[in-house]
């Protein structure tokens, strides 16, 4: 007599051979109900003096004679454009671009943040050349502390734009410069993970998707200051922090 096969039962879980493989080649490496995230205020113990207007040397009738500063501290004490990132936290940074423009004679945002992979787009939104020179200091491996040249672009005309997916390719500070207008600067500081982020206007940063675990956190901006503290990140939790920077 002819054996007929079985189903299995409701209960049952086995998956076929092939099907299995499939989902384990596309499970990402951290599922978010695997990690957690850490949120929270940058702010500023005391107060900080009053940036001075950058004088401008040329393209005074397009730019004015004086470049207002930036505001980085909100009057109850709170900074804005802070980079917050987590160290010792492993994980694959999902490719994204990340944008600066040329808007108003300076560099906007003047601080920015990025992961190795991403493609950096420089836009020019004045109507007059931008050259920008660009040039990266190394935080981790081989060339820790060395500094070397990246190159230079023009962007001569409003809406003109260039993209360099090759540009972030190793962790640490690219510094921008522009050889037409010498006060013109900005800093993208490059990771190697994708836990990192940028203080909003009212100081509120979040990193989320976060393996558990001890790690340090660090905050910094170049015009208020750097702290550094311990963070224990847990399953399905979010972790507060406050985070206050000494002038």
């Amino acid at each position: 007599m002819e054996e007929r096969s079985r189903a299995p039962g409701r209960g049952s879980t086995t998956l076929p051979p092939l099907v299995f493989a499939v989902a384990l080649i596309f499970s990402p490496p951290h599922l978010p109900a695997q990690t957690g995230s850490v949120a929270g205020t940058v702010r500023l113990a005391g107060e900080v003096s009053p940036a001075e207007g950058v004088e401008v040397t040329s393209d005074q009738g397009y730019c004015g004679r004086s470049i207002e500063p930036r505001d980085v501290v909100t009057e109850d004490g709170r900074v804005q454009n802070a980079v917050v990132w987590i160290e010792g936290a492993e994980g694959e940074p999902e490719p994204r671009r990340r944008k600066l423009l040329n808007d108003g004679c300076r560099f906007d945002p003047g601080h920015l943040a990025a992961a190795v992979g991403d493609t950096l787009v420089v836009e020019n939104r004045d109507s007059l050349l931008h050259n920008m020179n660009m040039k990266q200091t190394y935080t981790r491996g081989e060339r820790a502390g060395e500094t070397r040249p990246l190159g230079n672009f023009s962007l001569p005309l409003a809406g003109m734009s260039v993209e360099r997916p090759d540009l972030i390719e190793d962790p640490g500070v690219i510094e921008v410069t522009c050889d037409a207008h010498g006060w013109m600067e900005a800093r993208v500081r490059v990771f190697d993970h994708p836990y990192f982020a940028v203080s909003g206007p009212e100081g509120k940063m979040a990193i989320g998707e976060v393996p558990p675990g001890t790690y340090r956190l660090h905050v910094r901006h170049p015009a208020v200051g750097s702290i550094e503290r311990r963070v224990t990140v847990r399953t399905g939790e979010r972790t507060r922090v406050d985070l206050t920077l000494e002038p």
